[in-house]
């Protein structure tokens, strides 16, 4: 589907009528400010306050919109800081032409699904980064993508590699606390299965010597 800038997107969760003032707004690499005001439809976008970071307020359109967290009262983009830094700045004499300016910016920036990564290189690009070898631009350069791709997937990769670590049981390689317990469990029945077996036993042999006494 093609990138429309001007309108929420159907998975993004956002409802006609949603008041999302106040929101924090995060882009790929981090928070940029808070909405100060926004708008449904003819066209659709968010007004921003991102004067802690850039001095100003920045229209946002809804296209930019991933996803929408009501609970934690967030608005994700999938756009960086810098893109958004670099986006057109209203002009007053020029305010015709403003609307499809920051749109032909905004829409020269998406990155289509179909051309995406695959897990692999993700994971790739993800450790060139991590150990060095190459800048997040550099990594975009190489693999022919957006450098929010890149923040993207590093910042997905690192989390991911957090939540394994804090799933994970020592000594149980590759085994969630669930799976551990699950296996402990399993044992425990196994033991005393063992355990029933030998007092069988034992008793079977107890009763039929007192048969020959």
């Amino acid at each position: 589907m093609a990138f429309q800038p001007w309108e929420y997107r159907p998975d993004a969760g956002f409802a006609e009528g949603t008041d999302l003032i106040g929101y924090t707004v995060v882009a790929v690499d981090g928070d940029i400010g808070h909405v100060e005001a926004s708008y449904d439809s003819g066209p659709a976008y968010l007004e921003v306050d991102i004067g802690s970071f850039f001095g100003r307020e920045v229209m946002l359109p809804a296209g930019l919109v991933e996803r929408i967290d009501s609970a934690e009262k967030k608005v994700y983009v999938d756009r960086t800081r810098d893109q958004i830094k670099d986006a057109p700045r209203f002009d007053q004499a020029h305010h015709v032409d403003y609307w499809e300016h920051l749109g032909s910016y905004y829409s020269g920036t998406y990155m289509p699904p179909g051309d995406r990564l695959s897990a692999a290189q993700k994971y790739e690009m993800f450790v060139e980064v991590l150990t060095g070898q190459v800048t997040q631009r550099e990594a975009a350069e190489r693999y022919g993508v957006d450098q929010s791709t890149v923040v993207t997937a590093c910042r997905t990769a690192r989390q991911g590699a957090l939540d394994a670590l804090a799933a994970a049981v020592p000594g149980r390689s590759g085994m969630t606390a669930e799976q551990a317990a699950l296996a402990d469990a399993r044992a425990e029945i196994e033991r005393l299965r063992a355990t029933v077996t030998e007092q069988a036993v034992a008793l079977h042999l107890d009763e039929g010597k007192a048969s020959w006494d």
